[in-house]
């Protein structure tokens, strides 16, 4: 597969058909759709090891290299979310069902939880 047949034959005119072809901006690149499928990858929870084999990396330690802060910005949103989830996840229930809540869900200020991780690391 030639890359530059893929470009002009099959990723310009699909950008084209998309409405992404805006004089001015960056145009689309193979690289680009790469580093897409990845980002969705790790967001999606794959690991590191899972990631390399899905880019043809040598090794994890490659893809670590690349894309360390995806997975850093994935585990610290997981750790917020359990933090959160863990004793107050009906209060965020709560919101997003519009304000409804039953006398059993405690009322708790959405900032309790943040103070208490900003307590334990002193």
């Amino acid at each position: 597969m030639n890359r530059d047949n893929v470009r002009t034959r099959i990723l310009h005119p699909a950008t084209k058909r998309a409405g992404l072809d805006v004089a001015g901006k960056p145009t689309l690149r193979t690289h680009d759709l790469r580093h897409c499928f990845a980002s969705l990858l790790v967001a999606g929870g794959a690991d590191v090891v899972f990631v390399a084999s899905q880019l043809g990396h040598s090794s994890p330690a490659v893809t670590l290299t690349v894309y360390a802060s995806l997975f850093d910005e994935r585990d610290h949103a997981a750790k917020m979310a359990e933090i959160l989830e863990g004793g107050y996840g009906n209060v965020l229930e709560t919101a997003m069902r519009g304000g409804e809540r039953s006398d059993a869900e405690p009322v708790v200020p959405i900032s309790a939880p943040l103070r208490a991780v900003a307590a334990e690391r002193g």
